[in-house]
């Protein structure tokens, strides 16, 4: 990895940096993945069969063809249109491949549908932890699934999101909540659920190998190794105050309300003094999160919050849920940001797409404390899902994630309050839309509409 030390720093330090260029966080995985000696444990709510998804099976695959012990721990929810090349890992000698929470028929997307909804209960509540360790000294926390919308190459929509690459101490409590979710009850042998699949491992393999020879993943490799040359150097910094938390797997099965997430964000923004920089694709505060939001403004801190428009969304009822507080934290001073659905020309060849929604978690107190991790400001991620991410107290780290969310306030909208209607500004300040969704399609406002009128907002 460019300038990286792969040495473990001494106990009880911890060296981060954050991965905000979405070809930066492409190219940390797949060089860590490289670099490992030992171990390499994947964890992830999602993982596509596309480009940059077979990119990382390839290098897992690699890895464990050198003798490295590789794991993979996926929720299942996502993980029906995998289950062949999942079931042909696990058959290699030195991969191990298990499913959290896995449904019960998965013959097809109806079946897998069937399962869903005859044990809604608990097929619903399911692992959306993102954490990939390397030798359990290195490991990358946050918001990205594995897959081309979260790298910045899909030629449709693309989830710009941020992650926390770390070291040392934080990257051994990553190591050891893989390790708590990897024995979980809910956590089952793919072997049990799909069975294995040897001959499948030998045709995995040609598929991967072919796929080399793709002029797109060719033009993949020559940006990888134009970044690699060009891109910041891979610098850790150390940092004091820094900690990988999770929730308990048993969150997601038994519903015990201990150890949770949530409280310990709240008392986060509970803590600021200054300044609350808050980024939710999926913001439904519920009234207690509404009511923390004001409370904290109230206090003469300067709170500001970014959360996708509903033309940018990919969850239209999330923004259902939304859009029934956008006034209320207006009215009490809250700024409201929102993430446009299309890029400006400067931004296209970052991202490959005319069309960006925001997928970043985090956040910012007083420039200096922080988040980073998969906990969106909602209910399923409060008492649903199970969530991860890194805390922090740090004046160079803070100033960092700083930087990177006020880049992205700077391309949003601003949504203001104008003799009671809504108004949405650029960032120049022009008026873009009074009291109507910006670029919202038609068939986007009625779904979210009838949404809103739905008891649906614990589920969201």
């Amino acid at each position: 990895m460019q300038n990286a030390d792969p040495a473990l720093p001494e106990s009880g330090v911890t060296e981060a940096r954050l991965l905000g260029s979405d070809m930066g966080a492409l190219a940390a995985r797949l060089d860590l993945i490289a670099s490992a000696t030992h171990t390499v444990d994947i964890q992830y709510y999602y993982w596509a069969n596309d480009l940059s998804g077979r990119f990382l099976m390839a290098a897992a695959l690699s890895a464990a063809d050198k003798g490295i012990k590789v794991r993979i721990l996926l929720d299942d929810l996502n993980a029906g249109g995998l289950d062949r090349h999942f079931a042909a890992l696990d058959a290699h000698p030195g991969i191990s491949v298990r499913l959290f929470n896995p449904l019960r028929f998965r013959f097809n997307g109806l079946a897998r549908l069937v399962a869903l909804l005859s044990t809604f209960v608990t097929a619903n509540n399911r692992m959306h932890n993102k954490n990939l360790v390397i030798d359990r000294s290195h490991a990358i926390v946050g918001g990205r699934n594995l897959g081309d919308p979260y790298f910045g190459l899909d030629h449709g929509t693309n989830f710009h999101d941020i992650d926390m690459h770390v070291s040392g101490k934080a990257a051994r409590e990553a190591a050891g909540i893989f390790d708590t979710y990897w024995t979980a009850t809910a956590s089952r042998r793919v072997s049990r659920v799909i069975g294995r699949s040897p001959r499948r491992l030998g045709r995995l393999r040609a598929h991967l190998r072919q796929l080399e020879q793709t002029v797109e993943a060719q033009d993949l490799l020559q940006r990888l190794a134009a970044f690699r040359k060009d891109g910041p150097p891979v610098t850790l910094q150390q940092v004091e105050q820094i900690a990988v938390a999770a929730d308990p797997p048993s969150k997601a099965v038994l519903r015990e309300r201990k150890d949770w997430l949530g409280p310990r964000i709240e008392a986060l923004i509970e803590s600021a003094q200054r300044e609350v920089l808050l980024f939710s694709p999926y913001l439904v505060p519920g009234k207690s999160g509404c009511e923390l939001l004001k409370r904290t403004a109230a206090r003469g801190v300067q709170v500001k919050v970014l959360t996708n428009s509903l033309a940018a969304t990919d969850v239209v009822i999330a923004h259902s849920g939304y859009a029934r507080y956008r006034r209320p934290l207006l009215e009490a001073g809250v700024g409201i940001y929102e993430q446009p659905a299309r890029l400006t020309r400067e931004r296209m060849h970052v991202f490959g797409s005319r069309k960006a929604s925001l997928h970043t978690k985090s956040v910012l107190v007083d420039g200096q404390k922080g988040f980073v991790g998969s906990f969106n400001f909602d209910p399923r991620s409060k008492s649903i899902n199970t969530e991860m991410g890194v805390f922090f107290d740090d004046a160079r780290l803070g100033g960092r994630l700083h930087e990177e969310l006020q880049g992205n306030l700077n391309q949003c909208l601003r949504v203001s309050l104008n003799q009671g209607a809504l108004v949405w500004h650029n960032a120049t300040g022009v008026v873009v839309s009074r009291d109507a969704e910006p670029l919202a399609s038609p068939g986007q406002r009625i779904v979210a509409t009838i949404a809103g009128l739905l008891p649906l907002e614990s589920q969201l």
